[in-house]
This record gives structure tokens, sequence and C-alpha cells, in this order.
């Protein structure tokens, strides 16, 4: 007997079968999207707080810039400005003159009436030098501050390096947290999915014997129950999209009045378009993976008597 196989055009009637199945058992498929939303949202969030964090620190003077200090007589600013210019890993360089440098401290400081008497000017001009992304690891900035400070017009070179080693190593553990629960909460995902279809596998048993007897392929009874795995991953994967962007939404309430405090604007950034689309793909993998393994697994017990 020739077998059976799928054609194109049943693939519709196909899927709007095993629709109409999750919608006449919605709490059941409710329960399963909600689970599988939970575990995707998780490393979602994680993702996503990476980057805010990252951009949050570059708004509040990030940890990579470093204070040039000179010398205070007989230094050419700009032969130096475009040396530092020069040097491999620095994205931006910025001048502060002797004269700017005493007015951004009287500013800040609130001391103008005790440097009115000052003769002169104590502070020395300086170069804010910026770090690019790229090469803001601590053993680079510390190569750059060395680098710098051994030049002879310069007097010496500041920056927060404990910050910088404590940024770093909190950006790479979640980082590394997110990548670890990624993998352990996918694995999760395709077991929800695996042991979802096992159930739907076994309770169509007889029928999947009948569409064997009359020369179903395995292909052919794979076909609703691998859809009802991309179905369920999908819903997941948009719900916990839903879930991560309302979250944010609530944090940047309170984060605004965090914010207004040090005179500046900033939101957390939600899931984007590519965002939303890498999760998509995850969960619709993640369920067709889940649904391929059961069903492949049970299939081969079950064969017409």
């Amino acid at each position: 007997m020739k077998p059976l196989r799928v054609p194109l055009r049943q693939h519709r009637e196909i899927l709007g079968e095993v629709i109409g199945r999750l919608l006449r058992q919605p709490v059941a498929t409710l329960m399963t999207v909600v689970v599988l939303a939970a575990a995707l949202a998780l490393p979602a969030a994680l993702l996503l707080i990476t980057d805010n964090l990252e951009r949050l620190a570059e708004r509040f003077e990030e940890p990579g810039k470093l204070s040039v200090f000179l010398v205070h007589e007989g230094i050419n600013p700009k032969a130096l400005e475009d040396r530092l210019r020069g040097l491999d890993g620095v994205a931006n360089v910025r001048y502060v003159g002797p004269e700017q440098a005493l007015e951004e401290a009287t500013s800040l400081l609130g001391l103008g009436e005790a440097l009115e008497g000052l003769p002169d000017n104590p502070l020395p001009g300086s170069f804010e030098v910026t770090i690019s992304p790229q090469q803001r690891a601590p053993a680079r900035m510390a190569a750059v501050a060395d680098t710098v400070s051994a030049w002879s017009a310069v007097d010496q070179v500041q920056y927060d390096r404990r910050w910088v080693e404590r940024f770093q190593a909190v950006v790479g553990f979640l980082r590394q947290t997110g990548g670890v629960s990624a993998v352990l909460l996918g694995a999760v995902v395709v077991l929800i999915i695996g042991n979802t279809i096992r159930l739907a596998v076994l309770n169509r048993r007889r029928e999947i014997e009948v569409i064997k007897m009359i020369g179903g392929t395995d292909a052919f009874v794979r076909l609703p129950f691998v859809y009802t795995g991309l179905i369920q991953g999908v819903a997941g994967a948009l719900l916990a999209a839903v879930l991560v962007a309302g979250a944010l939404a609530v944090l940047n309430i309170s984060l605004a009045d965090l914010i207004a405090h040090y005179d500046t604007r900033f939101r957390l950034r939600g899931p984007d378009g590519s965002y939303f689309a890498v999760l998509l793909l995850v969960g619709a993998g993640l369920g067709w993976l889940g649904s391929r393994l059961a069903v492949g697994r049970h299939l081969r017990d079950i064969e017409p008597a």
C-alpha cells in the first residue's frame, strides 16, 4: 500500500485542527503557555538588564574615562591631544584648560569666595580621555593609563580602577548568569513541551494506530504534534516578551524619581523588533525540538495490532 503523504494544501487544515484542539482545552493550554513564558522571561530579562546597565553607566561618567593631568609649564595641548588620539582604543579626547577647570571646581564645590583670594590658579590643564567600549577591560585601561603616565608632559593619570573592575565583574556575571539560565531554562521548556506532547500522543494512541494501519507515515502522524509544540513555544515567547515589557514599564515609573536627583534623563530600554524576533525564534525552536523528540520517541512504540 502506498504510504500517505501530506500535501502542502493539507498543512493549513492540520494547523487549523491543532488550533481548535488547543482552544477546546483553554485551561490546560493557558497553564502550559504561562509556564513556558516564565521560563523564557528570566533569561530575556537578564539580557535587557545587562544592556540597560551598560547604558546607565555610560550616562553617569561611564567607567571608560581617564583624567590626564598635565604639568604646569611648557606644554603644547594641541600636540598632546593629537598624541592621545593616536593611542589604540581611544574614542574621544577633551581638553580642559586651567581656567575652565577652576570654573568647574568652583561651581561643583561651591567655593567661589574661598578661591577669589588666590593669587594664581592652582589647577593644571587636563584631558578627559574616553576609551572605546571594546577596550574597557580593566587590564586594557591599566595599560593605557601606564603608557600615558610615562609621558614627560603628564603629571598623573587618574581613574577609578576598582570601580572599573567591579563594574566589569558585575556585567560579566550578569552575562554569564543569563547564558547559564538560558541553557537551563531552555532545557526546561523542551521538557515541558515534550511532556505535553507525550500525553497528547498517549491520549490519541488508538487514532495513531488506525492512521498507521491505512498507510500513514510517521511524518504524517507527527505533523499535528509538531505544530502543537510550535504554537505553544511561540505563544510562550509572546507572553514572555509582554511580561518583560510590562515589568520594565513598572520599573521606569520608580526609576523616574531616582534619575531626577541626578539631573538627567534615562529610561530603561524595552524590547525592540529584533528582540521580539529572536525571542519568537527561540520559542518556536524549543517548541519544535521538544515536540519532535517526544513524538519521535513514542511513535516508535505505537504500531497497529
